[in-house]
């Protein structure tokens, strides 16, 4: 472990140091620590592994068989259809989540679900007036793509589209985005039909 390249360490090698520790004795109590915690970390990551690991199995059920009939659902979605549902409450988007992708619905929860669409509605919220009606196509994002792909360098064409400088009308780059993400959609299809 070293105090140069870890920020725990190195704090926590200056926490023992200003409690009046030599650097030696310092060390070996950073390296006592490192130790245990690594285990530690094993464990949890392991512990990790396992959910993430039944959580895939559960949604995407035998070979892909539901990830497949939501991709179906998903893609059978017009723009007009999303903006549609901008103002209705977040158990509705709930509702329309849960008829694309049940599976998925019940394993992270309504409440989570509800969360997400909220938080969805915030950001569209805080874009101005006009981008309100981009809640229902965040969230189906987020839903899909997880709570922090607006600015997810693993998927740039988002954070690429939104900060589109070229336009001004919310409208156009939500209908943009739209076609980008149908067409994430029917390529992560392929990639599921191709395994």
């Amino acid at each position: 472990m070293s105090i140069r390249y870890s920020f725990w360490a190195r704090t926590y090698y200056q926490e023992l140091r200003a409690r009046g520790k030599a650097h030696n004795a310092a060390v070996r109590t950073l390296a006592f620590k490192f130790d245990n915690n690594d285990a530690d970390e094993m464990s949890r990551a392991d512990r990790l592994h396992e959910t993430l690991l039944t959580y895939v199995e559960t949604v995407s059920g035998d070979k892909h068989i539901y990830e497949r009939l939501a991709l179906d659902k998903a893609l059978q979605a017009q723009f007009d259809n999303v903006i549609e549902v901008a103002g209705r409450s977040s158990s509705d988007l709930v509702n329309v989540f849960y008829k694309i992708h049940p599976e998925k619905v019940q394993a992270l929860g309504a409440s989570a679900i509800a969360a997400l669409a909220n938080k969805a509605y915030t950001i569209a919220a805080q874009r101005g007036s006009s981008w309100v009606v981009a809640g229902p196509l965040f969230a189906g994002l987020m839903f899909t793509l997880g709570h922090g792909c607006l600015a997810d360098p693993q998927f740039p064409w988002v954070a690429k589209t939104l900060i589109n400088t070229e336009s001004t009308d919310a409208i156009g780059i939500l209908k943009q985005l739209f076609r980008k993400f149908y067409i994430f959609l029917n390529q992560s299809k392929s990639n599921i039909e191709g395994s």
